[in-house]
């Protein structure tokens, strides 16, 4: 791993393999870090430069105190991309990442060859009933905050230990960066523009995701024009839950 001065945030990067095909660009999503992709970033380094890295204020990035929005992320994925000399590359992202995605391949669509979107959504709706449960939850404990969202992220049958140390890693998010993403992610909306995206793209959903409901990856599908959909059993963390099925489904993708 190495850091890299972007945007004026030191950010955790790490690279692997090489070959003739674009670069696999993995973002992970919110209170999360780089190997929410541990899977997909080894299995695809065996045939192709892979890059991953902690977003800013997460994993080991430097924990900075300012821009936390959607679109400062996209700002800090094109110039990493800059520094690191990639011209074109397959963008991944999951959840806060594929929102990250979304707003990137709008900024820079000539540097997206195809797009991958994991338990993701271009517009954050909620039945009035669920947006007040959220809206309430915001006022407890900090950590009883993440801990409501990250256990609600899993699906039940998700082993409890597993459980606990994603909690553990997710409340090691400092507040302030925290709950700006989270109303970030709350605020984003890019549902008229994505008919824009012509990139190949890959929409991968978890079948009980309850904090990014199915309906709203379908929505993202019928309005980008070259998009194609997989379901999966799994909650909203498909990259833990069923990595090796979400790896699969990528590879069906990338090589066709």
């Amino acid at each position: 791993m190495k850091y890299e001065e972007i945007n004026g945030v030191k950010l955790a990067v790490e690279e692997k393999g090489k070959g003739s095909m674009a670069p696999l660009v993995f973002v992970h999503g919110w209170t999360a870090d780089m190997h929410r992709w541990d899977d997909q970033f080894e299995f695809f380094s065996k045939t192709r430069r892979v890059i991953r890295f902690d977003l800013r204020g997460h994993g080991e990035s430097e924990k900075c105190t300012s821009d936390m929005t959607i679109q400062q992320l996209s700002d800090d994925l094109y110039a990493l991309l800059k520094k690191l000399k990639v011209k074109k590359a397959v963008i991944a992202g999951h959840s806060m990442g594929g929102m990250t995605a979304q707003r990137f391949t709008l900024d820079h669509p000539e540097m997206v060859e195809r797009l991958v979107l994991v338990d993701t959504t271009s517009k954050m709706i909620y039945a009035p009933s669920v947006k007040a449960q959220m809206t309430a939850a915001m006022i407890v404990p900090f950590k009883t905050f993440v801990k409501i969202n990250i256990t609600r992220a899993f699906k039940k049958t998700y082993p409890a230990d597993n459980l606990k140390e994603m909690i553990a890693i997710s409340q090691k998010t400092p507040k302030n960066v925290v709950m700006p993403f989270f109303k970030a992610m709350m605020d984003f909306d890019v549902l008229s523009e994505v008919p824009a995206i012509q990139a190949k793209t890959l929409i991968v959903h978890g079948l009980y995701d309850i904090q990014l409901p199915l309906h709203q990856a379908v929505r993202t599908g019928c309005a980008i024009p070259n998009a194609v959909m997989k379901i999966i059993d799994s909650g909203h963390e498909l990259p833990l839950e069923e990595p090796k099925k979400l790896t699969a489904a990528m590879a069906e993708f990338l090589k066709s």
